[in-house]
């Protein structure tokens, strides 16, 4: 199984039928590896390999730029509700997981396979958004404030995360979304879940130039928020 910082790697016999269980300590939601037999055919090894992910959606929310979206196994119907804190209805999205080209990857979003059935809503903090699969896997992300100030002199990102629903420490990260751009992790701590993230020294933020902010759930969920800082007038 990959996690951040490489593979972990386990273990494990099969009975005489060829079934084996294995555990993973800290398996989160949506990660994914893959199973690896070695068969032993005369001085020849056949290797096979089989992948395999955590089915529990995972759901990745923007409410900067409006969508959500996550990586998951290709061709299962996915429902997505956005609702407000008070639980009206605000937009519904709904279609068929797969190939992603700009991934490369497998998975669902609402700018593809995924689209909203109607106008794109205003996704804001303190919404709620539920996820559904066709396998009977769901998803609840209740959508917390990522406030933030941008110091372009001294390329520093930090604010806090806003959400009384939001318990113990909370880990998230800062990233420049250019090509090939830095990125940073933290971690906030209650009661005022205040964040700071230091690109001074090894990167040069620069007007105009989007930098992101998100925190993690604990089942893996992501939430970001979008910052510029402005560009001159000339």
């Amino acid at each position: 199984m990959y996690k951040s910082g490489g593979w972990l790697i386990t273990t494990t016999t099969t009975d005489g039928e060829g079934n084996f269980t294995t555990t993973w300590l800290g398996m989160s939601h949506g990660e994914q590896g893959y199973i690896r037999f070695v068969d032993q055919v005369d001085s020849t090894s056949v290797i096979f390999h089989r992948p395999f992910i955590d089915l529990e959606p995972q759901i990745n929310i923007n409410y900067t730029h409006e969508w959500i979206e996550g990586n998951y196994e290709a061709g299962h119907t996915l429902w997505i509700t956005l609702t407000n804190a008070t639980g009206d209805i605000k937009a519904t999205a709904s279609g068929v997981t797969g190939l992603i080209d700009r991934w490369g990857s497998a998975g669902w979003s609402t700018n593809a396979n995924v689209p909203w059935n109607g106008n794109p809503p205003n996704i804001q903090p303190g919404d709620y958004v539920y996820g559904r699969v066709d396998n009977g896997r769901t998803g609840e992300v209740h959508i917390a404030e990522i406030n933030g100030y941008l110091d372009v002199d001294a390329d520093t990102v930090s604010g806090n995360l806003i959400g009384d629903w939001l318990t113990g420490t909370v880990n998230g990260s800062c990233g420049i979304w250019i090509n090939n751009g830095p990125g940073t992790g933290f971690s906030a701590e209650p009661p005022d879940f205040p964040y700071f993230c230091d690109f001074g020294g090894w990167f040069d933020i620069q007007p105009g130039m989007d930098v992101g902010v998100d925190y993690r759930e604990p089942d893996n969920d992501q939430v970001y928020n979008v910052f510029r800082p402005a560009a001159p007038h000339l």
